[in-house]
């Protein structure tokens, strides 16, 4: 095999197993935004909208500190989601098909796709009712993929809607909830 071969061979192989870790990526961002939907249902949420939106999530562990109950959460894994709040975090869209994928019994959701910011805008200033809008920003993991932090804003009309973040913990093949904190209201 000439160098040529090898060069090919390798930049292949290196984008097979590129588009293989962003493939995984995708299917555990999916997860968190399942395990939030799913939240919100347990909760006693119904005939609700879910926006396709994926904005920054908000993460300091200053913040954190202060207003999580929780102290045993290892300081490095903090600081690892704080690196990642700084460096990745970006504004991205849900996949249209997850809340498809969910299968919630009639009434929980007003609409099986999400909306795209020119219509949540538009529904929630023409919308006389209160209404139900639900975002969930872009998942924050460790380096690991083994801690989350995601943010959900509960919109309910303009200019009105309550925020919190949450961390999550990977455990036994599943998304938990450890806590939910940061409360806004407005």
């Amino acid at each position: 095999m000439n160098k040529f071969n090898i060069v090919i061979f390798s930049l292949l192989l290196f984008i097979f197993n590129l588009n293989k870790i962003n493939a995984q990526d995708i299917q555990i961002e999916n997860r968190i935004f399942e395990t939030m939907i799913l939240n919100q249902v347990s909760k006693g949420s119904t005939n609700f909208y879910v926006s396709c939106d994926r904005p920054k999530t908000f993460f300091k562990v200053e913040s954190f500190l202060e207003q999580s109950t929780l102290k045993d959460v290892p300081k490095n894994i903090l600081h690892e989601l704080e690196k990642k709040y700084d460096k990745y975090n970006e504004i991205k869209q849900w996949d249209c098909n997850l809340l498809k994928e969910l299968k919630l019994p009639e009434g929980f959701l007003i609409s099986d796709k999400c909306l795209a910011s020119k219509k949540k805008k538009i529904i929630l200033e023409n919308t006389k009712e209160r209404i139900t809008v639900f975002t969930i920003s872009n998942p924050i993991f460790d380096d690991k993929k083994e801690h989350c932090i995601v943010d959900v804003v509960i919109s309910k009309y303009k200019g009105s809607f309550q925020a919190s973040s949450y961390i999550l913990k990977f455990i036994y093949g599943k998304w938990v909830i450890l806590e939910e904190f940061g409360f806004v209201i407005s």
